[in-house]
């Protein structure tokens, strides 16, 4: 004995994702963040260095520089001791706050300071002068 199991054809599952979404210009457009990182979360002696930073391009400093280009090493001999423990919460905070095309290397760092930040950059996130 045989036993063959039926099945009744059943909508497609995908159906009820094709339903389109009128999306708005805003939302079509794909925009650098426009809201600034939350820097009180950083120490305080780092707070204005990392903004003229971001926003404008002005060099940070040798600390500053050195975890922006992830040389750690040299960021760990610079750093202040009692900042030395906070190490870890200072890279995650590069990496979940700021514009990723404004760290992790020595060329991004140099682009991102010779565009002179944020404030050189249009609301589509490309330069608005060619240095």
């Amino acid at each position: 004995m045989s036993l063959r199991l039926s099945r009744k054809p059943s909508a497609s599952p995908w159906k009820m994702f094709n339903a389109r979404v009128a999306l708005t210009q805003e939302e079509k457009t794909p925009m650098l963040r426009i809201d600034p990182p939350p820097y009180d979360k950083l120490p305080e002696n780092f707070q204005a260095p990392v903004r003229a930073y971001v926003d404008r391009g002005e060099d940070p400093g040798d600390t500053i520089l050195a975890l922006l280009t992830n040389n750690l090493l040299d960021a760990c001999c610079r750093l202040q001791p009692e900042l030395l423990p906070r190490i870890k919460e200072i890279v995650l905070w590069l990496h979940w706050e700021v514009p990723s095309r404004c760290w992790g290397s020595s060329a991004r760092v140099e682009t991102w300071m010779r565009h002179a930040g944020r404030s050189g950059l249009d609301e589509m996130g490309q330069p608005l002068k060619e240095a």
